[in-house]
């Protein structure tokens, strides 16, 4: 295989290090790209292998020679970004499983300890058939940003989500409406999600209620299930894992009434 045309190396997206090198670094840069075009379709395989058998030493081995040969060729912002994107998404889904095992935890305890003399009341969020097929969500974060996050990831799905920016407001809403299921951000001024979830309770409302979080400490989670919540869902998951804990929710609810 001869030595790559520069011009046209230039012009590949992760090999962006490549331009405005000198000539003999590019020349040495060059020869790494044919080594690696060569060999990785091997070194792909090895990784497969490895894979599918289990056998993670050398899984670990096979893709620590991977991260060099990308070095070599210039790849390092390519392979720093794909890094960070897995580590991000391998760490939030540790993070809920994290969380998943404690509130089974928590629960399993609950079942020993006699419930509050609270009497409960379930409203659903309107009288209209249109209102008992699109269950009412009212989201509850000082953060905007996180607001639209949920809107998109439930726009494709049958629920209906208000969305307010602080508990006083959730307060007012509550006025005139019960929604069917809450999130509410565990840090927000004036008054945080673990004060608004216990004024929720207090005027009797039993919806279930999602909380946010960017932390998943045991303090965190401890401090969270005193007030009995449907689920935690860490700040990080994607669209997909919310939906999913979403569905998962009403899935358990609907089953209970059939």
């Amino acid at each position: 295989m001869n030595r790559p045309n520069r011009e046209k190396m230039e012009r590949i997206p992760e090999l962006s290090a490549i331009i405005g090198m000198s000539d003999g670094d590019y020349a040495r840069t060059a020869d790494h790209c044919v080594g690696f075009a060569r060999d990785y379709p091997e070194l792909e395989q090895k990784l497969q292998t490895a894979s599918v058998s289990g056998d993670w030493k050398q899984f670990l081995r096979h893709m620590t020679q991977l991260c060099e040969m990308l070095k070599n060729i210039g790849a390092n912002d390519f392979l720093c970004k794909k890094i960070e994107d897995f580590s991000m998404d391998f760490l939030t889904a540790v993070s809920c499983l994290s969380i998943d095992i404690q509130m089974a935890s928590y629960e399993a305890d609950a079942r020993d300890t006699p419930a509050p003399d609270r009497v409960m009341r379930q409203i659903t969020s309107g009288n209209s058939s249109e209102d008992l097929v699109a269950p009412a969500i009212l989201a509850v974060d000082d953060a905007n940003v996180y607001l639209n996050r949920l809107q998109i990831a439930l726009s494709a799905t049958r629920y209906k989500l208000t969305c307010v920016t602080s508990g006083s407001e959730a307060l007012d809403h509550l006025k005139y409406h019960t929604p069917d299921l809450f999130f509410v951000d565990t840090e927000m001024p004036e008054m945080d999600g673990y004060e608004l979830a216990a004024k929720i309770r207090e005027r009797g409302i039993a919806s279930p209620i999602m909380f946010l979080t960017a932390k998943a400490t045991p303090a965190d989670i401890t401090k969270a299930v005193r007030l009995a919540p449907a689920d935690i869902i860490v700040k990080s998951a994607d669209n997909a894992q919310i939906v999913e804990r979403v569905n998962r929710h009403f899935n358990k609810k609907w089953n209970r009434e059939i």
